[in-house]
């Protein structure tokens, strides 16, 4: 079976090192790979992953054209990766213009490390733009480490998905880690698509039962795998999904099947389980296609 998984993370390889060491020391685990595109993809081939979306964070402005450049040049046919975006660029319907024109199927946001209300009317233009370029938001939702106030909770989501019924939204951590009464209240049977990680643990997570319980509510056709990876180990939360009291559909549609459909995999997919997942010869696929045959530039190679 294959699987995708939604919530990833890579850095350049000069700055990989620091970056991890960082994450590990603020979230007290040891981290799964070593941070850079090549270790990911070694991570991938290890645990069992057919293919990885990299969701990167700009903490400035300044930082977004200058990590979305650095991500179309990668060139792992397993890595698919959506762009950086911070609300507080000059021109957000501009730049989320570039970002669609660059082949990105979508981007990430990060309320609490960005200092942003997801419901901001700051944010109306991003969100239109984003409508209208059929892009997709990931962005991470709840309570994050050494931060006292919550930008990213349920209800602030809730009323995104209100005044923009036409979004597409992904919400990391089912909706808002550790906030679930109200993840229930709030997002439970909306048109939204929450992401398994950090979700599945003792350590301030669901139980199994609780889990099902969120994902039947829900509806598992609108639930991502995702491992917040290097965080987390793929294999392990792979098994945690499989082990499920869900029927095997449901877990197919969580594992990989709902993100195929939400990216347009569909061809990628195919072509990866029948070639055995292969880098091109050169390193570098220019034009990549995602399923229907839609080309969508230059990134990760296909």
């Amino acid at each position: 079976m294959p699987v995708v998984d939604m919530h990833t993370h890579v850095f350049p390889d000069w700055l990989a090192g620091d970056a991890v060491r960082r994450l590990e020391q603020s979230w007290g685990v040891l981290a799964s790979f070593d941070g850079t595109a090549e270790g990911l993809h070694r991570h991938l081939e290890q645990s069992g992953v057919s293919l990885a979306v990299v969701q990167p964070v700009a903490t400035t402005p300044g930082q977004v054209r200058t990590i979305n450049d650095w991500l179309v040049q990668l060139s792992h046919r397993r890595i698919l990766p959506f762009a950086a975006m911070h609300p507080d660029v000059q021109d957000q319907a501009e730049e989320v213009s570039r970002i669609a024109a660059m082949g990105f199927r979508g981007f990430k946001l990060h309320p609490e490390l960005q200092g942003f209300r997801p419901d901001s009317d700051v944010m109306r233009p991003l969100y239109e733009a984003t409508i209208r370029h059929g892009l997709v938001i990931f962005s991470c939702a709840g309570p994050y480490t050494g931060h006292m106030t919550v930008q990213s909770s349920p209800n602030r989501f809730s009323r995104v998905i209100d005044e923009y019924p036409e979004l597409s939204l992904v919400l990391a951590h089912m909706g808002g880690y550790q906030q679930w009464d109200e993840v229930w209240t709030q997002l439970v049977g909306r048109r939204v698509f929450l992401e398994t990680s950090f979700t599945l643990r003792p350590d301030g997570g669901l139980t199994p039962r609780e889990f099902t319980e969120l994902v039947c509510a829900h509806g598992a056709h609108r639930v991502l795998f995702g491992t917040d990876a290097p965080l987390a180990d793929a294999a392990g939360e792979i098994h945690a999904i499989r082990s499920l009291d869900l029927a095997s559909s449901d877990k197919e549609q969580i594992l990989w099947r709902n993100a195929v459909r939400l990216l347009r995999l569909r061809r990628r997919i195919d072509e990866g389980l029948q070639g055995g997942w292969r880098r091109p010869r050169n390193g570098r696929s220019h034009g990549m296609l995602l399923g229907d045959g839609v080309p969508l530039g230059p990134f990760a190679g296909g």
